[in-house]
């Protein structure tokens, strides 16, 4: 069903807004509505019981007692400042947080839920080391009032068709996770079993290993690899290690499962004089984080670099190609992480990497694995990109549709939700 226009309209004032239908009214959302507090709750104060407890970026646990009557809508104050969230239920908003409930405003809480997402809450912050919404900064925020009865209209028109927008994320969501899941499959078999389905195979003597080809071998990645180093982090205060650097560093936020092309830090020669323990690897090295929120995270680097103390550099090996090396410890990486020791922040170490031992075929073997994969693998992120795009655009496609019925640029009143919504309200 095409969405029509209003009847007529009226210029709002406003250039980014523009015209807006006749009878309705622009005002600043301080006139609509009130930003209640949330109010505090540490972990130690929560009590069992069903009600969740929002922070600014949705649901952060549960507790006996509500504060906020539903419908409610949650907007973060600080941290993730500007997160819009929204409740059926009887809840618990932090100190984090602002909400709207019954008693902050008179207008149809589910439209000021769409609305809200209109107004780019996130981007207003007057605290550079606290990000955080600004309660009077949100009030004066423009908004476009229409009658409360269109504001229903609106609500039941949005729910319908953000939900199947929704819906359909979700299973391009859910198809990217299987594709996922088949391009990891895909490239395990392929470095641990081989590409020939009817060769003979052996026990590798590694349990998480298995079987492997009769005549591949599995060798120590100690006895395997001719350099296998690290690096360090030069002291971030002298500027003379970083200002004009041109020798890559690598770190372990740069590693992207994949091929790297470049580091996002540079330091200078400086550094690599005065620290010994950076070292150039070559182009074709592979390297893996030691520990830290990216444990296990690896690349194989397509140019000269070193490296901070939290990745290990595997390289020079007359046994495996570096591609095969790649995605032999993509495929293990679990196994590996599984190998970490310490208690907050696990920690796989050089030795523990030293330690491991990998399935090897012979090298022309090899190179025809890696063939394989790359081939395999291109089509499958083919299909996973083409996923993510279809939901870029859906989502931005949700974020009109939602600003051109909140602002009145369709008219959503003869919309089958939106009447069935009128007739329920007529007849109650």
């Amino acid at each position: 069903m095409t969405m029509q226009p209003y009847p007529s309209y009226k210029d709002s004032g406003v250039e980014w807004i523009g015209e807006i239908p006749e009878h309705w009214i622009p005002t600043k959302l301080k006139r609509a509505t009130q930003f209640l507090y949330g109010d505090s709750l540490p972990n130690e104060s929560r009590e069992e019981g069903d009600i969740p407890v929002y922070g600014s970026n949705g649901i952060v646990g549960f507790h006996s007692e509500s504060i906020a009557t539903p419908p409610c809508i949650v907007v973060g104050r600080k941290g993730s400042f500007g997160k819009v969230n929204y409740s059926e239920k009887n809840c618990f908003p932090i100190d984090t947080t602002y909400f709207i409930d019954e008693n902050a405003t008179k207008q149809d809480i589910r439209w000021l839920y769409y609305v809200l997402q209109t107004l780019e809450l996130d981007v207003i912050s007057k605290d550079s080391a606290v990000p955080g919404l600004s309660r009077e900064d949100a009030y004066e925020k423009l908004i476009i009032l229409s009658p409360i009865i269109e504001q229903h209209s609106i609500t039941s028109f949005l729910d319908a068709k953000t939900g199947q927008i929704d819906s359909l994320i979700d299973k391009k969501r859910r198809l990217i996770e299987l594709l996922k899941e088949q391009r990891a499959a895909v490239i395990n078999q392929a470095v641990t079993k081989g590409l020939d389905p009817n060769v003979k195979m052996k026990d590798s003597r590694i349990e998480w290993l298995g079987e492997i080809p009769e005549h591949w071998e599995v060798r120590n990645i100690s006895r395997t690899f001719r350099v296998i180093g690290s690096g360090t982090t030069p002291k971030s205060d002298k500027i003379e290690y970083y200002n004009g650097g041109r020798v890559n560093w690598v770190i372990t936020g740069d590693l992207n499962d994949n091929l790297l092309n470049n580091s996002s830090k540079k330091i200078t020669d400086k550094a690599l004089q005065d620290y010994s323990t950076l070292k150039i690897y070559p182009s074709g090295t592979l390297i893996i984080a030691m520990y830290g929120a990216t444990i296990g995270k690896i690349s194989l680097i397509n140019f000269e670099a070193c490296t901070n103390q939290a990745c290990c550099a595997l390289t020079d090996s007359p046994y495996l190609s570096d591609k095969f090396t790649f995605y032999w410890f993509l495929s293990q990486r679990q196994n590996i992480i599984n190998m970490s020791f310490g208690g907050g922040q696990p920690n796989i170490s050089q030795d523990v990497v030293r330690s491991l031992k990998i399935s090897t075929p012979p090298l022309p073997e090899q190179l025809k694995i890696v063939n394989y994969l790359d081939q395999k693998t291109q089509q499958l992120d083919n299909l996973i990109e083409k996923e993510k795009k279809s939901i870029d655009h859906l989502s931005e496609y949700r974020s009109a549709l939602i600003s051109e019925a909140v602002t009145g640029k369709i008219d959503v009143r003869n919309h089958p939700t939106a009447e069935r919504k009128m007739e329920g309200e007529i007849t109650a």
